[in-house]
């Protein structure tokens, strides 16, 4: 449940900041952000995907 209230929040932000800057009601320059700050994303899933991970993983023989 918390995974899906963390993304769900996150996709309302990023949203929420694109249809901000579309229509001109920010400057900020959202390609050089994404650009310089997506390693953090694909790190912060690893860390929480072992952090948080709940069904055993089973070998097969």
């Amino acid at each position: 449940m918390h995974y899906r209230l963390t993304s769900g929040l996150f996709l309302i932000v990023m949203s929420g900041m694109f249809l901000r800057n579309n229509l001109g009601l920010s400057r900020i320059d959202l390609g050089d952000g994404i650009a310089a700050w997506w390693p953090l994303l694909v790190i912060w899933a690893g860390v929480h995907q072992l952090m948080w991970r709940r069904k055993p993983v089973l070998a097969i023989n």
